[in-house]
């Protein structure tokens, strides 16, 4: 959850804190917007999970790449005016595999791992795209 403005932005994360944890969420809506400090503590556990899962996301690239696949990163982590045109612009150019494309609608905001061309018709033409979680 982060302020933009003063608009509250919302991710899948925060939803489903939400549906576990309504307390977290006030929570963490405290924190966004500056009344509270967010805790921090270091897990090494995690830190190595992350890095194992970066590792993995990135192998899964390659091997996309390695099929002759046309793939797309979109750059940095925040949801940004920037990160949501170049990844529109890489949908409407119909590139094969999009990576930490950058998604919002409304209030809800996302970086999906990996967007995969299909062959299903939307808006954009004969193709759209499934999410793929690595």
């Amino acid at each position: 959850m982060k302020l933009i403005g003063d608009q509250l932005r919302f991710s899948g994360s925060d939803l489903a804190g939400y549906l576990n944890c309504r307390q977290w969420c006030g929570l963490e809506q405290a924190v966004a917007k500056g009344d509270l400090s967010q805790p921090k503590y270091y897990d090494p556990l995690l830190e190595a999970l992350w890095e194992r899962g970066a590792k993995h996301e990135q192998d899964y690239v390659e091997h996309l790449t390695s099929l002759g696949l046309q793939v797309v990163r979109i750059h940095g982590v925040e949801i940004t005016d920037e990160a949501v045109a170049a990844t529109h612009e890489a949908v409407r150019a119909g590139v094969d595999v999009i990576v930490q494309g950058a998604l919002r609608s409304g209030d809800f905001v996302g970086r999906a791992d990996i967007l995969r061309k299909v062959d299903t018709p939307s808006n954009f033409g004969s193709w759209s795209y499934e999410a793929v979680d690595t």
